[in-house]
């Protein structure tokens, strides 16, 4: 079977409207075009800002009916612009890669953060790691062995979690695994429609 492989992460944002990219809103058509590229982007490049915009923009897509909630959801939508560019300059000024910000922010699991030292540590290795262990791009992909990745990444995340105090429990639902097992699929060079909560 031919497999089609995803392009790195480091890729992946080429030819995307990147959230750095986008304007301050002044109106309600601009911050609906806004958010949606904003969302489109996190979708493909960090899955906490795109629960962040969920949680903080879109829901009020839902309530625009009055001039007076049209006003707000550009408020909110500005907010979240002016806040995410502050958060991806602070990573860039700390020297971070696309990939290691994607996934700093997974482990942190959630948008925006103060860009703890032992979580920036962290993200490196992990990051090392991630690309580490991908097989030799000749080698057939399989979802096999996309399980096989994911759960030797995993191990390397748990290790190095201990290693730099960061909080990475399995025991239960880990919403950072659980982000991490949707995009390394990318990385790795397949795309599933199945979710985290199966067994890996």
């Amino acid at each position: 079977m031919n497999i089609f492989f995803v392009p790195l992460h480091s890729e992946i944002t080429k030819g995307k409207k990147r959230v750095t990219d986008i304007q301050i809103p002044q109106n309600y058509d601009e911050a609906y075009s806004a958010l949606r590229d904003m969302i489109n982007w996190a979708h493909e490049n960090d899955l906490p800002m795109q629960d962040y915009f969920a949680e903080n923009c879109s829901h009020r897509l839902s309530t625009c009916e009055s001039e007076e909630e049209r006003c707000q959801f550009v408020d909110a939508v500005q907010k979240a612009v002016q806040e995410m560019k502050a958060h991806l300059q602070h990573g860039k000024e700390l020297g971070l890669s696309p990939l290691e910000q994607r996934t700093l922010d997974t482990l942190w699991s959630w948008v925006p953060h103060d860009y703890p030292e032992n979580y920036v540590a962290c993200a490196r290795e992990v990051s090392e790691a991630i690309v580490r262990l991908l097989p030799p791009e000749d080698e057939e992909r399989s979802e096999e062995g996309y399980i096989a990745y994911y759960n030797q990444v995993i191990e390397e995340v748990k290790r190095l979690a201990e290693k730099y105090d960061v909080d990475f429990d399995t025991s239960g639902y880990n919403l950072s695994a659980g982000y991490f097992y949707e995009w390394l699929s990318e990385e790795y060079g397949m795309i599933f429609d199945d979710a985290y909560d199966r067994e890996v």
